[in-house]
């Protein structure tokens, strides 16, 4: 047990009241000059997505974890089995990851839910977020960020949800200093958006592209070179159109062969449990 300051036992109702005040208003002080945030990151759970996204979110796990639900025992699967549990694992592994996926089967919800995680267990992290148009981004991507928001704030009462923009405590001028970012990178991409998207660095840092199959690749390219550090990881998403698109040439080379360090996720409709059990397990999602 930690000791009494000297004195403390012989102070006055009024002299204990009058140092609460004290200490409460330096605890606020510090709080508005960014000194104290009242963070702290949960390393615990640095490699563990899956089971933080549960436990502090609140997701429940057969959502997730697709095999959980009754009536996959003799399922065939017809994409990779628990995708969304192969991506998660990627991503907590520090590897990059390719989502090529059907409409509706809960990519970009679980790429919020780990946007989360990565803010939660990474101090100072950036989080980059980005779609060729601002609808992509912010109708989908911020969409589920801001459905999510309660259930993150509960764990994070100084977090901050702004358009486009999450602040996990007060900046540092115009620096972020610990932060997930919306950046639109625009349809044939100019230099100028190109020199931006190659501006972002921090030791830890998460990259997520949405609709990846039309980004452009300058823009693609930008994010490969930002990335600096060995913590920097990029999860690109999207409905796949054909085998020269940015989604499908971030996961393989010209040859057909898995880049190194990049795992593959295929996520079929016909393996999603509101289309194996005909009942809607995932309110929202594809069904048959």
């Amino acid at each position: 047990m930690t000791p009494l300051p000297r004195g403390f036992d012989n102070m006055t109702p009024a002299q204990h009241e009058a140092l609460r005040l004290q200490a409460q208003a330096e605890l606020e002080r510090r709080k508005r000059a960014g000194t104290f945030s009242g963070l702290t990151a949960n390393h615990a759970y640095a490699k563990r997505p899956l089971a933080w996204i549960t436990e502090y979110l609140g997701v429940p796990a057969n959502t997730l974890i697709w095999s959980l639900t009754p009536g996959y025992d003799k399922h065939q699967w017809d994409g990779d089995v628990d995708p969304l549990v192969k991506m998660m694992n990627a991503i907590g592994n520090g590897y990059d990851c390719g989502v090529e996926a059907a409409t509706g089967t809960q990519k970009t919800f679980s790429a919020a839910c780990l946007a989360y995680w990565f803010l939660a267990c990474f101090e100072d992290s950036l989080i980059v977020t980005s779609a060729p148009k601002s609808d992509q981004l912010l109708l989908m991507m911020w969409r589920e960020i801001g459905t999510l928001w309660k259930r993150f704030q509960r764990h994070y009462p100084t977090a901050e949800l702004l358009s486009g923009k999450i602040r996990m405590r007060n900046t540092d001028g115009d620096k972020e200093t610990w932060a997930a970012t919306a950046f639109v990178a625009g349809v044939g991409a100019d230099e100028d958006a190109a020199q931006k998207a190659q501006g972002f660095h921090r030791k830890h840092m998460f990259i997520i592209t949405e609709e990846t199959p039309g980004m452009d690749t300058a823009i693609m390219n930008a994010f490969q070179h930002t990335r600096s550090d060995d913590h920097n990881i990029h999860l690109a998403l999207g409905n796949p159109d054909h085998r020269n698109d940015q989604l499908h040439r971030f996961c393989f080379d010209e040859t057909g062969t898995p880049r190194p360090g990049v795992v593959h996720v295929r996520i079929s409709a016909l393996d999603h449990p509101n289309v194996v059990t005909g009942e809607s397990i995932v309110p929202g999602a594809i069904g048959r």
